[in-house]
């Protein structure tokens, strides 16, 4: 029987092969203690597993099938680097020594806080390194004996298969990927895990989010995913599986075409030119983006400073950072986006001076918090200033409001700029400073916000989750959550009719910009600059060439003016088909 399922897709491509199911089944973590005798033995035994999970990692390492993969090689290592964490190795040990828990039971109660921290941040992206925590737990259970089992079903073997699972490690995809792993599907996961961006780097088509029917599909069953359209059908007659085989063969060619020429040029069929970031979180992402040609870092994640720590990163240690960034980009534009992080119980630091908000993502946080306290953003801010000396650096601030906000804050950095003075410290007196348009209110207010500031970004996935009132993190309403509804795209239009009149630049960097579906509708509604996960930028730099700027424009005013969700699908068909 023919079945059609329906997830989200995250890594493009279509895959047929035959299904191969991925059991999970996780233990119950007993809470245990030792007897004071054993502690030492039981802190060598948590050794030992660090060191089995480590010789682990380097063979997954050794055993690449693709030499040039920069970007799983610097996961994997990143994973290593976890294990050698004093913020996650200390506290265990400490729990074993100090409070006779067992490793087992010590590795549960630092998962659970450090998964915590993790959430009082709202950041999509850093929140999904929280996967990373869970990934490298699991893995010390393993090797301790009590470990998350993973087992595929014992039936016929099978040479190309597509995986099916309810979720999906980082290095799960890795190992199958060497046994004969050409797609997956999973009824949890994330567009911004680990497991998606090495999906994307091995070409490996990817649905996540299947939410209806998993348990329908069986080992026999011979499937077809799309990972560009969230498709699944198991099943399929005979002609249907001729037609996706064609569009296979298709895209394959398509893609090694995009690949082999590198789209060179980021310039549209009228002579527009197209500036193409990466959106970064680490120093190891840009090496993956220049070679896929980026023109620089349009979005740099500074979060990633303020987790898994004890305390809050000094002044010296933000500045150490950012000017090995600018050393690695060797003068291209860098922008770092400025703290956006909230009060958590598990944000040393921050949480003795400010209540945890019963509402987190809509309290005191980010530019709010650097404004109520100034004592938590100055190290940041200084450090940025003094790097910006090195480089072309420029200043992001996230969740901007309205415009008193942005004054306020162009009032601290100008006094950030007289202490270092004072202090006879190198600093950039001209850094640029932009802010993020993520918030209804200042797409609302961009005319009186862009004359206050050099450029403007638009965040489109937190504009659009806070125009629909919609959690983007919650699987239940995720087919709802569209960023085409013209609400979001007449917002996006007023901020870019609000730059160029300031006659600044304005870029947009949320996932949309990744999307090469949405690349000519963008560019449409006047948008030059795209800032994007590295793995897209081919795809879309291929999609810019394509575009007659001129004959886009009319179609995408129409959309913003669309009656229904059909109509707007409708005349996107029709931009795609120019």
């Amino acid at each position: 029987m023919t079945l059609l399922l329906n997830g989200s897709g995250v890594s493009r491509g279509i895959a047929i092969g035959q299904v191969r199911v991925l059991h999970e089944i996780q233990p119950q973590v007993r809470r245990k203690k030792i007897i004071a005798s054993k502690r030492d033995a039981e802190v060598r035994r948590f050794r030992k597993a660090l060191k089995l999970a480590e010789a682990e990692l380097e063979r997954a390492k050794s055993q690449l099938p693709r030499s040039g993969s920069g970007t799983i090689s610097a996961i994997l290592d990143s994973h290593v680097g976890m294990l050698h964490d004093a913020a996650l190795v200390e506290p265990i040990e400490n729990l074993i020594s100090e409070h006779l828990f067992s490793s087992e039971w010590a590795l549960a109660q630092q998962r659970d806080q450090l998964l915590a921290m993790f959430e009082s941040i709202d950041d999509t992206y850093i929140k999904q390194r929280a996967t990373d925590i869970e990934e490298t737990i699991a893995r010390l259970l393993k090797h301790l004996g009590s470990r998350r089992r993973r087992t595929t079903s014992t039936g016929k073997a099978v040479d190309k298969f597509i995986l099916v699972s309810k979720n999906l490690a980082p290095s799960d995809l890795i190992y199958q990927e060497q046994r004969g792993l050409i797609g997956a599907i999973t009824t949890e996961g994330s567009p911004l895990s680990h497991t998606t961006i090495i999906a994307k780097d091995l070409e490996i088509p990817l649905i996540i989010r299947v939410q209806y029917g998993m348990q329908l599909l069986e080992e026999a069953d011979r499937l077809i995913i799309d990972g560009g359209t969230g498709m699944v059908l198991a099943n399929a007659d005979p002609l249907a599986q001729k037609s996706f085989k064609g569009m296979q063969r298709t895209a394959r060619q398509r893609r090694r075409e995009i690949v082999r020429r590198k789209v060179r040029t980021n310039k549209s069929l009228d002579q527009s030119k197209i500036e193409i970031f990466a959106n970064i979180a680490s120093v190891e992402e840009y090496n993956q983006a220049r070679k896929l040609g980026a023109e620089g870092v349009g979005l740099y994640r500074t979060e990633s400073l303020f987790l898994n720590r004890e305390e809050l990163p000094t002044e010296e240690e933000h500045l150490r950072t950012y000017r090995r960034l600018v050393t690695k980009v060797k003068g291209a534009p860098l922008v770092l986006r400025t703290m956006d992080v909230w009060s958590s119980r598990r944000l040393p630091g921050i949480e003795q001076v400010v209540p945890r908000s019963a509402q987190p993502a809509l309290g005191l946080r980010a530019i709010r918090l650097c404004l109520r306290h100034p004592e938590f953003f100055r190290p940041q801010l200084n450090a940025i200033l003094r790097a910006a000396h090195y480089g072309p650096v420029a200043m992001l601030l996230p969740m901007v409001s309205g415009v008193q906000e942005v004054r306020e804050m162009l009032q601290m950095i100008d006094m950030a700029k007289a202490d270092l003075k004072r202090q006879r410290r190198v600093f950039d007196q001209n850094i640029r400073v932009g802010v993020m348009i993520e918030v209804p209110s200042a797409a609302v207010s961009a005319s009186l916000i862009a004359p206050l500031v050099d450029f403007m970004a638009i965040g489109s996935n937190d504009l659009t989750q806070y125009t629909l009132a919609m959690d983007r993190d919650d699987a239940n309403i995720q087919p709802l959550l569209d960023p085409l509804n013209p609400a979001i795209l007449q917002l996006i239009h007023e901020t870019v009719k609000a730059a160029n009149h300031s006659g600044i630049p304005v870029s947009l960097c949320g996932e949309m910009a990744g999307e090469p579906a949405y690349t000519r509708l963008l560019l449409g509604l006047g948008l030059r600059q795209l800032s994007m996960h590295p793995t897209s930028i081919p795809d879309v730099k291929h999609a810019v060439t394509q575009t007659d700027i001129a004959a886009v424009t009319r179609l995408s005013r129409a959309m913003r003016r669309a009656a229904n969700p059909r109509k707007t699908q409708q005349l996107l068909d029709k931009i795609n088909s120019l």
